[in-house]
């Protein structure tokens, strides 16, 4: 878990005067998204030309040849192709050109080591990683051993539909479904030089390191569903009282929905709640975590994405309850987060993830 930090109570008290905002929309990509678009590379139709099947044809001082099995005619899925990583247009448009419809020369003659990343002056088509890249919708392709940079390692029983099992320099396959004694993949690879479904048991996958990717990727958290306020939008409500009256929370499997503003930097799963000011006056918000997990409390004004009123953060991961104290006007609405303090780098959640809160 995160490292802790040795400091004394810090709570923040401000009055400020602000207006309703409208709802933050997280930019992650769903895990639905993700399989949609994976899918769409194995169910890929196009048209090969006579052109398109090289043979060992030298290009940028490598040979090209096509993956074995595209026919000149209609095919169907995205050839396997050494170091790429084509979307479905550049595919096409590489094929319009007379480039070479994959790359396979790993496996016919050599010569990828003169070609390390194909470019589209030579062919197209995707190779695992890249597969991955464009189903995350990445902007930069990622390799096997850049994957594990950008994801968590995650236990292959909780492995969810757009997770990945990573075999680092070697070979990464994309989860499209976990039944427990099967999981089913979709990958791009050598097995038949184009993107396809296989399925393998738990006992075939012992090389491989089941990752989950970055909340900042894809939302849904993970091993395990998300909980009912991982978004603000379903933001628990709490009911201000003249004495704590708890309601007890949980971080595990949560996502991301900001960056930290002006509080502990390094959050990666958050969960919300609200409350209504009863009355004009000061508001004390008091968490209190489980011995393992560092939290930290933050109020916005009037929305998920408004001004930060404050946060507190006494550190340490001991259990200590912390309080965050608002000034609130009679009738407004303010937002809540509760996550866990990681320094950068480190995604690995608290061994224990519970906490209880109370508005007083």
């Amino acid at each position: 878990m995160g490292s802790k930090r040795n400091k004394s109570g810090l709570i923040f008290l401000l009055i400020l005067s602000f207006g309703i905002t409208s709802d933050f929309c997280a930019a992650q990509i769903s895990r639905s998204t993700v399989i949609t678009n994976a899918q769409s590379f194995v169910t890929f139709s196009w048209t090969a030309a006579s052109c398109n099947l090289w043979n060992g044809i030298r290009c940028s001082n490598a040979k090209i040849y096509s993956a074995p099995w595209v026919t000149v005619g209609e095919n169907i899925s995205m050839p396997y192709c050494w170091g790429g990583w084509s979307s479905i247009t550049q595919y096409n448009t590489a094929m319009a050109g007379c480039k070479s419809a994959g790359q396979v020369c790993s496996a016919a003659g050599g010569g990828c080591s003169g070609l390390p990343s194909a470019p589209l002056t030579c062919a197209g088509g995707m190779d695992c990683s890249g597969m991955v890249t464009r189903a995350w919708e990445l902007t930069t392709k990622y390799s096997t051993s850049t994957l594990v940079n950008i994801s968590t390692p995650i236990s292959l029983s909780s492995v969810q539909p757009g997770d990945i099992l990573n075999y680092a320099g070697s070979h990464v396959r994309l989860v499209y479904s976990n039944n427990g004694s099967t999981i089913t993949v979709i990958e791009t690879s050598g097995a038949d030089w184009k993107t396809s479904y296989r399925t393998y048991r738990p006992d075939q996958l012992t090389s491989y390191v089941p990752r989950c990717p970055n909340p900042t990727i894809v939302s849904g958290g993970c091993g395990g569903t998300p909980p009912a306020n991982d978004d603000c939008a379903n933001a628990v409500t709490l009911t201000p009282s003249t004495t704590c009256i708890a309601t007890s929370g949980d971080i595990a499997g949560a996502t991301q929905s900001y960056p930290a503003s002006g509080c502990p930097s390094g959050l990666i799963q958050d969960v919300w709640y609200k409350f209504t000011a009863t009355a004009t006056g000061n508001y004390t918000i008091t968490l209190t975590p489980s011995s393992a997990m560092d939290g930290v409390l933050e109020a916005r004004a009037g929305s998920c994405s408004g001004t930060v009123l404050g946060c507190a953060d006494i550190g340490g991961g001991n259990g200590k309850a912390e309080n965050l104290i608002v000034a609130a006007t009679n009738g407004t609405t303010y937002c809540i987060r509760v996550y866990e303090y990681n320094p950068a780098g480190d995604t690995t959640p608290p061994l224990t993830t519970g906490f209880t809160i109370c508005v007083a």
